[in-house]
């Protein structure tokens, strides 16, 4: 017997695609199945070190160039990144009430987290005059 598989896009914790995974159960034939989840699309493992090696490190010292002092630790840093720019909302149809939350950078997709970095190396030229390097660019280091 040969695998199948399909792409399941979840949002708000239900199928954004129902109607393709209603056709993928109905096309399988009587038996037992053992399906196996893995989330697609993830951040790279180079942007996963570039968010903890270097961006967190720059925004701390960029939040400390203007007088954020208390912000001593990385972990602080990334607190009010995640704050900052990851902030969603949640809207109750039944009243219109919101409810706001922090998404994790861990659930980030690699194009989620390209404008995250883009984002904040805008906002701290912008905001707080600091200059964070891109991914892409090379740091030079001048030895006399």
């Amino acid at each position: 017997m040969s695998s199948q598989s399909i792409i399941l896009k979840i949002e708000q914790g239900k199928p954004a695609n129902p109607r393709t995974l209603d056709k993928f159960l109905l096309s399988l034939e009587d038996g037992t199945y053992e399906l196996d989840a893995s989330r697609i699309n993830k951040r790279s493992n180079g942007q996963n070190k570039y968010l903890h090696g270097l961006l967190i490190p720059e925004f701390r010292k960029a939040l400390n160039s203007v007088g954020y002092d208390e912000v001593k630790t990385d972990v602080q840093a990334k607190l009010i990144l995640k704050s900052l720019f990851l902030t969603d909302e949640i809207f109750s149809k039944d009243n219109g009430e919101v409810i706001k939350y922090v998404k994790d950078t861990s659930s980030l997709s690699k194009e989620e987290m390209t404008i995250l970095i883009d984002d904040v190396i805008k906002f701290a030229a912008e905001n707080m005059n600091y200059q964070i390097a891109y991914p892409s660019e090379q740091l030079i280091l001048g030895y006399e």
